[in-house]
């Protein structure tokens, strides 16, 4: 299970990639620093945590 401080830095480094690729469609290939967080594995916490995320009932 991913916690949720986990799951944000997971959503942020999917969307900065996102961001790269957007780029690299229009300007090119970019260079880009390793990312800690760009294990498959840490994809599939997410992905999971995701699914089994429920909204907190208020």
């Amino acid at each position: 299970m991913v916690d949720g401080d986990r799951a944000a830095r997971l959503l942020r480094s999917i969307t900065d990639d996102l961001a790269v690729l957007r780029a690299e469609a229009t300007t090119g290939p970019q260079r880009r620093a390793a990312d800690p967080l760009d294990d498959p594995s840490d994809l599939a916490d997410f992905v999971a945590a995701v699914a089994g995320w429920v909204p907190d009932q208020a």
